[in-house]
């Protein structure tokens, strides 16, 4: 698979995991000043938006599509037949699957054009879905292939899906969430080079553990 992307279709996340009390408490604002709860919501909003895209990974349950320039193992007559692993060594086995770029919970949709540029919806009852893992992996079902699509057209297949979020969200992330909200809050403009980098460092040191391994991606 030669190039993998994917976007939110919803424009943000707007089911904030950190409450706009918890922020001010951090600030050590009275919960009764209201004036600039506009502007703290809004930091927190954009707090985790960046955590998000650091850690590649949804926060909440969001609409999202991957899309990739075609089926994976593809020739002219279609794709290998999940009955046909046997003759496969494990690196091509493995090869025949679509690996999600960020946690899924449940596949909505595999829509591809094909090659006389009609688009077509992927029969569910054709594919596997295992996205009780990280990565999620979508696979062919056994005596199935993947139909033919426009080999290595941008976007040629998408994969419609629903995020995987944290059943609790760990105390560490909504720390960073809090740090960079009240950093920007405090610091209208932008801070010194030593107190970003600080603050980058402090960030990154609470989010490093829950960041979603898309290194594998370029493999494909």
């Amino acid at each position: 698979m030669a190039r993998i992307s994917y976007q939110y279709n919803d424009v943000d996340s707007t089911n904030l995991i950190v409450s706009l009390d918890q922020l001010k408490l951090q600030l050590t604002i009275d919960s009764d000043f209201t004036d600039d709860d506009l502007l703290l919501s809004s930091y927190l909003l954009a707090a985790q938006n960046w955590v998000e895209n650091y850690c590649h990974r949804s926060l909440t349950n969001r609409s999202a599509t991957a899309y990739y320039d075609g089926f994976p193992l593809g020739y002219w007559g279609g794709t290998i037949q999940a009955s046909e692993r046997y003759y496969l060594s494990t690196k091509y086995w493995r090869r025949l699957s679509f690996i999600l770029p960020i946690p899924a919970s449940a596949i909505t949709s595999i829509i591809y054009i094909d090659c006389g540029g009609t688009q077509f919806t992927v029969d569910p009852s054709t594919y596997n879905a295992q996205t009780t893992s990280e990565p999620a992996i979508v696979c062919p079902a056994y005596n199935c292939s993947w139909p033919t699509a426009t080999t290595y057209m941008p976007g040629s297949v998408q994969i419609d899906f629903t995020t995987k979020c944290f059943a609790t969200v760990p105390a560490a992330i909504e720390q960073a969430i809090l740090l960079l909200a009240s950093n920007w809050y405090a610091n209208r403009e932008a801070s010194s080079p030593l107190g970003t980098k600080s603050l980058q460092f402090g960030v990154e040191s609470l989010l490093d553990p829950y960041v979603f391994d898309c290194n594998y991606l370029g493999e494909l």
